[in-house]
């Protein structure tokens, strides 16, 4: 895979990865129900994030450390790539 793509990859797999994490905690919800939810935010990063950041909340009982992961930084440089076609050079994409 080309290091551009890296982040590109990583946000197309970023909503199973919250269907996998929200999955087990309330098992009683059903995987239909889940699904027609999640199809309401396909498309709007921001919401999922936001789904995300309060799961994790109600599992962790604690808020996500958005600087620790440097979530901002990522955002900036995803947006560039993504929306502005920046083609980053392979440093900048392992970094």
């Amino acid at each position: 895979m080309e290091q551009g793509l890296r982040w590109v990859n990583f946000e197309c797999r970023f909503p199973p990865l919250v269907g996998h994490y929200c999955m087990p905690i309330h098992n009683q919800i059903q995987e239909s129900a889940f699904d027609a939810t999640w199809k309401q935010v396909t498309n709007q990063s921001e919401r999922q994030f936001g789904a995300f950041l309060f799961l994790y909340l109600l599992e962790q009982k604690t808020e996500f450390d958005q600087k620790k992961y440097k979530i901002e930084e990522l955002k900036k440089f995803r947006n560039k790539v993504i929306h502005k076609g920046y083609l980053p050079n392979e440093q900048e994409t392992i970094k």
